[in-house]
């Protein structure tokens, strides 16, 4: 008999399938397999949210001492306790996996791509690139306050399942949280094409996906490929960018193909059938399309930042920028699209890149620790 797992998230309400990428869904489908699912689905509260808001911009504009905002005007520690009790009629007697902290209830355990500790590191870290976050009108003393508020709510989890491989590190090294506490459970790819129905390579033809342009790179890479196709042997260099729902007023070569906004299906079949995948992200939490590339065959170059250097397998996949010279860039393009050895380890570890990629396979990972846990 399947135990139960309480399965607490909050939810799009207006295209279920599409929360969080779709991460959420298949996340859920593919914990049935192992578990009895009770979906505990909550929803954003947008005014209470405009009023936490309102309330940090007043407490930082006012300079109200940090301890008595805390304990008397943070409206977020009502929110989350509000929020509780509801949540704690709607569920079973068994563990709860939480997809970003949404609670506090007891036996819980958290799934997440991020932490606001994480945000603040990287922030010290790439200064100048924070910006590109989403996360840059967040000031120092508000920041504070939700580290500090969800500090305490990630040393009450049972498991923090991290999404990617550098925030589990950052957990441990930064944070100094135990190793048998934060586990790595990964993020999954669906909707592949069979390996057998792949499109064949266009030579020399690069792709870019992703709809933030300027935070992913975008720029950045045109600066690089219209500098590349000057070079004798590359005067064929294409490239393909799908996702911004604007051109980008820089691009002006011919060969460079602005698709806009695609389908998931399209956006798979243009991937496999390109040369490399390029995306220089400037700030990248996880970078899911790295890892549909890889599963599509196609090699990947990113910035040396976050999940991206994991990405590659040490270098055999593709390779990493540090985010300085574009003529590097240029360089590392052109390795990659002259040596082979990408294109044939990708290819050749195709099968086994699918199913550690596979939501079972993240699914399992998280299972193993719950159902062990229980025991």
């Amino acid at each position: 008999m399947r135990p139960t797992l309480n399965y607490v998230a909050i939810w799009n309400k207006a295209n279920k399938k599409g929360t969080w990428s779709g991460t959420t869904w298949n996340l859920e489908q593919a914990l049935e397999k192992d578990f009895k699912v009770n979906s505990v689905e909550k929803s954003r509260n947008r005014v209470f949210e405009k009023l936490i808001s309102l309330s940090d911009n007043f407490f930082y504009k006012l300079h109200i001492n940090y301890k008595f905002y805390m304990h008397f005007l943070n409206l977020e520690a009502v929110y989350r306790r509000l929020n509780t009790r509801k949540t704690k009629h709607q569920l079973k007697i068994g563990d709860v996996l939480q997809v970003w902290d949404v609670v506090d209830v007891a036996n819980s355990s958290l799934y997440v791509d991020l932490t606001f500790g994480s945000i603040r590191f990287l922030n010290q870290r790439y200064p100048n690139s924070f910006g590109q976050s989403n996360f840059e009108n967040l000031n120092s003393i508000v920041l504070k306050k939700k580290i500090d508020v969800q500090a305490t709510f990630l040393d009450n989890q049972k498991y923090i399942f991290t999404m990617s491989h550098w925030l589990r590190n950052y957990l441990i090294e930064n944070e100094h949280r135990p190793a048998t506490q934060v586990i790595y459970a990964g993020g999954g790819v669906s909707d592949l094409i069979p390996i057998q129905e792949l499109p064949r390579k266009k030579m020399h033809q690069l792709i870019f996906v992703g709809r933030d342009f300027e935070r992913k790179g975008g720029f950045l890479l045109i600066k690089a490929f219209n500098l590349l196709k000057k070079k004798p042997g590359f005067e064929d260099l294409s490239l393909l960018i799908i996702g911004p729902q604007e051109q980008p007023n820089m691009i002006s070569d011919p060969h460079i193909h602005f698709l806009g906004p695609q389908n998931h299906q399209t956006i798979m079949t243009k991937i496999a059938e390109s040369s490399l995948f390029v995306m220089p992200s400037i700030f990248e939490a996880y970078g899911i399309v790295f890892a549909e590339a890889i599963c599509l065959g196609t090699p990947i170059l990113g910035s040396d930042r976050m999940e991206m250097p994991f990405f590659t397998d040490k270098n055999r996949y593709g390779l990493v920028w540090d985010l300085q010279r574009i003529e590097t860039l240029v360089h590392l393009i052109k390795e990659i699209l002259s040596n082979d050895s990408y294109q044939y380890s990708i290819s050749r570890d195709m099968v086994s890149n699918r199913q550690f990629y596979s939501w079972e396979n993240i699914s399992k990972r998280i299972s193993c620790y719950l159902q062990k846990s229980a025991k």
